[in-house]
Formats: structure tokens, C-alpha cells, sequence
């Protein structure tokens, strides 16, 4: 939230990216690309966001022994380029890219974890298009595995409130 104390961190990574070794570059290279594309989200550059991700697609995975898949899927959320599409109001385009996000697609090569806030995310997104049985499955999708999560988190409880509105639970 404060991108320009981020800024002078986000020079240093790319400053480090020639003195690492080759099969680590790309891996430094992209994570200082995108501290720099959450950083233009902050500031609400959502075109400089997409522009970034058209011509720089999610790395596919390395499978090598001596990499981690933790790495691989470090930062975890990576979903800036929906937050972008959202920024700018492109709702049908955040939709397809949260789908593209919690969707397993062998045939694509870059596999991420599939972080619960993006099934949150795209039952907003559903809300919002008025297509309520989608919005209440993504919903009950993220509840589910957020069951043990602490129930004041916001999002817990703001999908619990938006589900049971859907279900006809809602106070009156």
C-alpha cells in the first residue's frame, strides 16, 4: 500500500539481477517485475499493469531437483493482472482471468497454487454480473477451504454475509 517506499527495494532486486547466477535470473527478473506491477496497481496505473503482464505471461515451472515449488510460488497471490482488469473496470476480462486462475489446465505450462481469495474474488465478480448461483458456489468454494480460518478475517466473513443474502438467509 505504500508503493513509493517499495520503489527503492524494487531497484535493488533489478540491480541484483545481472550478479546472479544464469539459472536464476529469469526467477529475480520476474519477482522485481512483479513488486513493480503490484506497485502499479497501488497507484492505480492499471494500463502500465496490463500492458506488463501482455508481453510478460506467467513463467512456466522448472522442474529441476534443486528448485523449490515454494519458490516457484512465491509471491502467492498472483492475481494482479484480474486487479487490474478490475482497476480499469473490465469485469468480463477480471472474470476470465480468475477462472484462468482456479482452473488446472494441463496443457498449460505455467501451474500455480490456487490461492482461496481468488474463488472470493470471482464470486464478486459474479455478484456484481447478477449470476448469483456462480457468485454462491465460488462462495461456498473459498469457505470451505477457509473452514478453519479465523471467522473475523474480512473476507470470511463478508463471503458468509453475500452467501446467506444469496440463500435468502439474510437478516431482515
Amino acid at each position: 500500500g505504500k508503493p513509493d517506499l517499495a520503489e527503492p527495494h524494487r531497484q535493488e532486486i533489478e540491480s541484483l539481477v545481472s550478479k546472479v547466477n544464469e539459472a536464476d535470473r529469469v526467477t529475480v527478473k520476474y519477482a522485481a517485475d512483479l513488486l513493480g506491477a503490484e506497485m502499479g496497481l497501488a497507484k492505480r496505473r492499471y494500463e502500465d499493469v496490463i500492458e506488463f503482464f501482455e508481453r510478460t505471461p506467467p513463467r512456466p515451472q522448472v522442474f529441476d531437483l534443486n528448485r523449490s515449488l515454494i519458490a516457484y510460488n512465491r509471491p502467492f497471490l498472483k492475481d494482479a493482472l484480474a486487479r487490474a482488469y478490475v482497476g480499469r473496470g473490465l469485469c468480463d476480462k477480471a472474470i476470465g482471468e480468475y477462472e484462468r486462475l482456479t482452473t488446472s489446465d494441463p496443457k498449460n505450462e505455467a501451474q500455480f497454487l490456487i490461492h482461496p481469495k481468488y474463488h472470493y474474488r470471482l464470486g464478486l465478480l459474479y455478484e456484481q454480473k447478477g449470476w448469483k448461483a456462480k457468485a454462491a458456489s465460488r462462495y461456498r468454494k473459498f469457505l470451505g477451504l477457509w473452514k478453519a480460518a479465523d471467522p473475523g478475517l474480512p473476507e470470511v466473513a463478508d463471503a458468509r454475509r453475500r452467501l446467506d443474502a444469496i440463500d435468502g438467509k439474510a437478516e431482515k
